[in-house]
Formats: C-alpha cells, sequence, structure tokens
C-alpha cells in the first residue's frame, strides 16, 4: 500500500553509531521508466556513447550501442533532468527548473552552468551544429553556446517567450545549414545565419504546436525533406526549407507525433501511443512498424550508424537493427521505473508502478526482479496489500485485483465496488478495506469477492490513506479524518479540515503528512493534531514503530529515533531524493522512487541493529541465504539469512532450529563462525569481518536443520 500504515513488529536495540557509514544503493529494477532524450557522442577512443534523459533517474549511458546501462549523474541529484545534448566531449543535461548542466568526463561528474542561464531555467531539447550549440527552453526562446557548453547567450527576440520543443539541421544548398526549430504553439522557427537571427516559416502548418523535428539528406532538387511532427495533425514536410509545407501523415494512424529522426531513405515517426511508423518514399506513406514492441508511447528515437533506438514513456529503451522491422527491448541496468507503493510477505517484495508501468516482485531483495502483472488490467498501481495466501491491488482506473499465486496472474476482484480509482488498501484483522477515488470506503470480509460500502458517518469522499495500527481504524479522506472501533459499521469524525495522504503510528503516536509539506502529529488517536516544522518537504510515506520513526518524500528520508522530538536526513549514496513509497523487509528499508526504481538500504546502515520475529503474516515462509551486502567488501560485509518453521524430521524439534552459518576459503578451511545456536523463525542479519583475512574469495553456509545453502563472497583489501 503506498501511503500506509507500516508498522513494525520487531524487537529492537536501537544504537547510532557515528563511524556507520551509510550507505543506499538502487536495487537491479525494476528495469525500465521514461525516456525523454536520447543524444550520441564520441567516446573519446573511437567509440560511441548514448546517453539519455531519465526525468528524476538522471542520466544513462551506453557505451555498447544498448546492451547494458549505466547511471552518470554525480552531481545531477535530486534534479529532473529532462533532456540531454552532445558537442564534442562534452555532454549537456538539460532540467527542468535547475538550468543546464555541463559534464567533461562522459557523465562521470556534472556542475552547473551559470554564465548566461539562469540557474530556474526549464530546457526541452539540445542541438550541436559545428562550433555552436543551441538549446531550446520552455519559455524563454533558444539560447546559444559557442565554447561547448560553457557560456550561453539568448539568441532569439527578447520579447520572444515561447517554449521550444525541438531542433533540426538542414543543408542549405550552398555549403551552410539552416537551423529550425520546433515552437510550441508556434509552427517553425528558421535561422540561416547559425542563429544570429530566426524567421517564422509556417506556410501550410495547419497546426502550430509542433512536438519534433527531422530532416533527410534525400529531397527534391537541392533542398533535403524537413519534417514537422504536430500534436494531433501528423506529420508536415517541406521540400524548400520551410518556405511552404504539406500534410505528410498517409497511414499514420496516430497523428500525435513526438519523436522524428531519418535513416538513409528512411524516415521514423514515434507516437504518441502507436509506437513507430517509417516511411520510405520520404512521408508520402508510413507504415507502423512496432513488432516486438507493441504500441508503446515513443519520446525520443536516435540513429546510432545502423541501429535505431526508441526512447518510450514508460517500458525504457528498445533497438532495431534492420530499420524498425523489428524491435528489442535493451533495458538492462536501465532502472527508471515510477514506483508508488511496495508490500512485503515473507521474503517477497512486491512493487507497484505508475503510469502504466505494473507490478513486479522480487524474491531476492532486489538482485533481480521479474513482471508479476499478467491479467492486471490496469497497470496504474496505487495501493497494494499482500500475506502469504493473496495479493491485492488498488489501480488508478481498474478498481481492484487480486492475485493468489504471487503476482503470476491477476483477475478483477471488484463485485459490489463501484469506483475503479482505488488510492488505498488496508487489511484490518480478516477485513479488507478500499479506500476509493470519490466514493468512500468499501469493505470486504472474504478477500475481495465481494464489496459492501462503509460509510456511515463519513461522506461520499476521496479516501488516501488508512492506518491500522491500533484498535481504531483510521480514514484520510478528502473531507478530513475519520475514525471507527467497529470495523467501519460506522465512523466519526476525528478532523474535518486536514486532509492527509499519508499517516502510520506506533503505540503512543500518530504521525501523518497532507502531502503538501505539512507534517503533524497526534497522541490522543487523531483528536488533537500538532504542526510539527522539522520534518522537511512533502512527506509521501511514514513507517512507525515504537523505537524510530521514518518518512519518505521529495528530498530524500528523514529519521526520528525520540518519537519525533528530533530528526536526521539521509540521502547518503541516493542519486533521486524523490521517494514515493517505503517498506521494511527483514533487515532492509526498501524506497520507491518516481523515476529510478527501487533503492535499498540495511536497517544497520542507518544504524539501527535489530534482532527481527516478524509478525505471523510475515515470517518466511521458506529458508534463505540472502547474497552478502555489500559485495565485493572491505573489510566488513553483512549477511542476512531466513528461518522457516521447522522441517519434518529436524533434529531441533518445534519451530526453533539449530542455526549454524560459517565462512570457509576456496580450499574448504574453515575461516569464521557467525552463527552456531538455536533461532526462532524469522529473519536475521549478521556481520562478517575479513580483516584479519587475505583478498580473494569466500563461501559463507547456512544449516538451519536439514537446510544447507552455500554462497560466495569476495573481499578485496
Amino acid at each position: 500500500m503506498k501511503i500506509g500504515s507500516i508498522v513494525l513488529t520487531i524487537l529492537l536495540f536501537i544504537g547510532l553509531c557515528s563511524t556507520v557509514q551509510s550507505q543506499w544503493v538502487q536495487t537491479n529494477g525494476p528495469y525500465g521508466g521514461d525516456v525523454s532524450c536520447l543524444a550520441v557522442g564520441p567516446n573519446g577512443t573511437g567509440g560511441t556513447n548514448l546517453f539519455l534523459a531519465a526525468g528524476y533517474g538522471g542520466v544513462y549511458l551506453s557505451t555498447n550501442y544498448g546492451s547494458s546501462w549505466t547511471a552518470v549523474d554525480n552531481g545531477l541529484q535530486g534534479r529532473y533532468v529532462s533532456c540531454v545534448g552532445s558537442i564534442g566531449s562534452n555532454v549537456l543535461a538539460g532540467t527542468d527548473v535547475d538550468g543546464v548542466y555541463l559534464s567533461t568526463d562522459n557523465g562521470t561528474s556534472w556542475t552547473r552552468v551559470v554564465n548566461g542561464i539562469d540557474e530556474h531555467e526549464t530546457f526541452t531539447s539540445f542541438l550541436a551544429d559545428g562550433a555552436n550549440l543551441f538549446a531550446g527552453s520552455y519559455g524563454d526562446g533558444i539560447f546559444l553556446s559557442t565554447d561547448s557548453g560553457a557560456s550561453w547567450r539568448v539568441t532569439t527576440d527578447p520579447s520572444f517567450h515561447n517554449s521550444i520543443s525541438s531542433f533540426a539541421a538542414s543543408p542549405n544548398g550552398t555549403g551552410g545549414m539552416n537551423i529550425f526549430a520546433g515552437v510550441i504553439f508556434g509552427g517553425v522557427l528558421c535561422s540561416t545565419d547559425s542563429g544570429t537571427s530566426w524567421t517564422a516559416v509556417n506556410a501550410g502548418l495547419t497546426n502550430g504546436v509542433i512536438t519534433s523535428l527531422a530532416s533527410s539528406p534525400a529531397g527534391v532538387g537541392s533542398s533535403p525533406n524537413v519534417f514537422a511532427g504536430s500534436y494531433g495533425n501528423g506529420v508536415f514536410r517541406s521540400t524548400n526549407n520551410g518556405t511552404n509545407w504539406q500534410v505528410a501523415s498517409v497511414g499514420l494512424a496516430d497523428t500525435t507525433v513526438q519523436a522524428l529522426a531519418a535513416s538513409g531513405s528512411n524516415i521514423f515517426a514515434g507516437t504518441y501511443f502507436r509506437g513507430v511508423f517509417r516511411s520510405t518514399d520520404n512521408g508520402t506513406s508510413w507504415t507502423q512498424t512496432t513488432t516486438g514492441m507493441g504500441n508503446v508511447k515513443i519520446e525520443a528515437l536516435a540513429v546510432v550508424g545502423p541501429n535505431l533506438f526508441a526512447g518510450t514513456g514508460i517500458n525504457g529503451i528498445f533497438l532495431s537493427t534492420n530499420n524498425g522491422t523489428n524491435w528489442t527491448q535493451v533495458n538492462t541496468g536501465f532502472a527508471s521505473t515510477n514506483i508508488y507503493c511496495l508490500s512485503t510477505s515473507g521474503f517477497r517484495l512486491y512493487a507497484g508502478g505508475l503510469n502504466g508501468t505494473g507490478a513486479f516482485l522480487t524474491t531476492d531483495d532486489g538482485s533481480s526482479w521479474t513482471n508479476a502483472d499478467n491479467g492486471l488490467a490496469n497497470k496504474n498501481v496505487f495501493a497494494l496489500v499482500s500475506d502469504s495466501s493473496n495479493v491485492f491491488a488498488g489501480t488508478g482506473g481498474g478498481g481492484v485485483f487480486l492475485s493468489t499465486n504471487s503476482g503470476t496472474n491477476w483477475t478483477p476482484a471488484n463485485n459490489g465496488l463501484p469506483d475503479t480509482v482505488v488510492n488505498a488498501l488496508a487489511q484490518y484483522g480478516t477485513n479488507l478495506f478500499a479506500g476509493t477515488g470519490s466514493h468512500g470506503v468499501f469493505l470486504s470480509t472474504n478477500n475481495g469477492a465481494s464489496w459492501t460500502p462503509a460509510n456511515i458517518g463519513l461522506s461520499n469522499a476521496a479516501v488516501y490513506a488508512f492506518d491500522t495500527s491500533g484498535v481504531t481504524l483510521i480514514a484520510c479522506a478528502s473531507t478530513g479524518v475519520f475514525l471507527t472501533t467497529n470495523n467501519g459499521t460506522s465512523w466519526t469524525v476525528s478532523d474535518s479540515t486536514l486532509q492527509i495522504h499519508a499517516i502510520a503510528g506506533n503505540s503512543t503516536t500518530l504521525f501523518a503528512s497532507d502531502g503538501a509539506g505539512d507534517f503533524y502529529t497526534s497522541t490522543d488517536n487523531g483528536g488533537h493534531w500538532i504542526w510539527n516544522p522539522d520534518v522537511h518537504g512533502t512527506i509521501n510515506s511514514i513507517l512507525t514503530s515504537d523505537a524510530y520513526v521514518i518518512v519518505g518524500g521529495d528530498l530524500g528520508i528523514e529519521i526520528s529515533t525520540n518519537n519525533g522530538a528530533t530528526w536526521s536526513g539521509f540521502t547518503s549514496g541516493l542519486t533521486n531524493y524523490f521517494l514515493t513509497t517505503l517498506a521494511v523487509k527483514g533487515t532492509n528499508l526498501f524506497a520507491g522512487t518516481l523515476g529510478s526504481g527501487v533503492w535499498r538500504v540495511p536497517l544497520a546502515e542507518l544504524g539501527i541493529v535489530s534482532s527481527i520475529n516478524l509478525s505471523s503474516s510475515g515470517i518466511p515462509d521458506r529458508f534463505n541465504l540472502e547474497q552478502n551486502y555489500p559485495n565485493p567488501f572491505n573489510p566488513t560485509t553483512n549477511i542476512q539469512f531466513s528461518i522457516a518453521s521447522a522441517q519434518s524430521g529436524s533434529a531441533s524439534g518445534g519451530n526453533r532450529q539449530l542455526t549454524i552459518v560459517k565462512v570457509y576459503d576456496v580450499l574448504g578451511r574453515e575461516v569464521a563462525t557467525l552463527v552456531n545456536e538455536v533461532k526462532e523463525p524469522g529473519t536475521y542479519t549478521v556481520k562478517f569481518d575479513g580483516s584479519n583475512l587475505a583478498s580473494g574469495v569466500y563461501f559463507y553456509r547456512l544449516l538451519a536443520g536439514t537446510y544447507v545453502e552455500t554462497r560466495k563472497l569476495l573481499l578485496l583489501r
């Protein structure tokens, strides 16, 4: 569940240690996400770099034609990257309200450009033409740099305040280049003097909302073809450098064209909801070419030699090596999904995403993720709850879906539910509650087979969140905060002024956020609320126990170990500060982000040392030995393992297990005993210190009853 109450039934010993070097790491997915722009540049050794802009996910780089991607965003933390560009060995990142950033080392590090650019400027596109670099802005026209992006000046008239969507360069027939700029609500501009002046060239353009531009070398006479993609009117073509335009959209089933690219005699159009179309006759006719891709939203196209890349709005990157005839998804390493909710059950962690992202599952703490949305007809997942038997998903348009096989398949569970928007889900005892978009609360007592309204005293309103931490169930709605002590039979209003979007409580205090920058606490079960100015940013998710409170929002996370009296921030290693949801699984804290998938940090690295016994619904249903973290390591690493109920024939008897964890060298010699005691079912973490060992490969083994598992670790000194 996204903004829900997650109360940890954990026996904790809390200790803050100043020597702990805390660090977030991005899990290996879920792969995919939004790609708003692609840029091609040299890598300095004769090869090619391909960069992509991923919004809050920053910038990614591929040096092997999309086979793998690496985040390159040191210095871009917390910035929304809307476009990328390349000139020579320099790379530019244009942001949303944060100006332009420059990298001179292939994206390894970035610095803000301050010469000639306001730090709050928004940029949409780049174009390199010889020594000139053009940047399109949102609302302030066109900027020009003649020193590879180090300094800039506005090159359009000061009175020009339109927004630029795209650029294209086309030979003018006399050895020079014409520069075209697509203008949102303004048609096309053309410069014949390297950006010194610009002229509107709109004759024949029946739609002034230009979204993309491209130039094809194969034209009529001495002039190439210039193509302009529009919002709602398809493609326009000019054969005379923009003097006149004609509609060129025959066969184009989707007339909102967000990207254009030319490759030899082929022209490609990326559309809003029908994927890619190809023209082999200079735009006279178009054919859909989406085999292997489907009807996805295209936001960017780039040609690299024989390769054509398509950046999508949800599904990451696709590659075609045969001019669009077939496509292959190439997202390895590109974890830029919009994750909105997390839910844990035993060794499983589920993630739900926005904007059609769907649902994902990991059983190894994020080392790998699988799609878990077969049958999930609506892939805007607003809420998730799970137990050992069922997983429920609340969606933004499809109501509730149920999976009885860990997300492998889903079926609708909407009998009696009149609202297709479900913002929140909560399991409260044997009851399941759904908070809807406009019809209040609904209750199911039979695992979603049927629903009945539970709105007496609670007006039909949007319900954003539930808290299930105490004997009172709390619903946070657009009309206030409501309480029930009788499983939703009736509700009483706690506060009619607050619109709470995130809430969680421990045994003494409720913590809540209104989703607009204000944070509140209540010590009388919601009877009175106190504003807390010490929590910063917009809080989207709250985790509580009697020992600590963790909140996540658009500035990362903050932690309190004294019930909210004081707070400390924590973002080390985190490159995307926009956190949407938090969850604890075992000894790790997980965070879903807007644009960077799921991140993980061990609780121990937050200064929280725990001995964990999960609640009955969270007892591991299998034995498991996790990969150590970090790995490679120097000199210490954490090893997590899970103990399930006793196996048949176990010598230990009952639910307790004689548990042994040992470390061996490559010759099979024992070098350390980490655990040798009887353990209750649960998930545990033990630290291994290799200070006295030489660098190399070692093996660690878990023996619990009759269960045995061995993994490899690497010590680098």
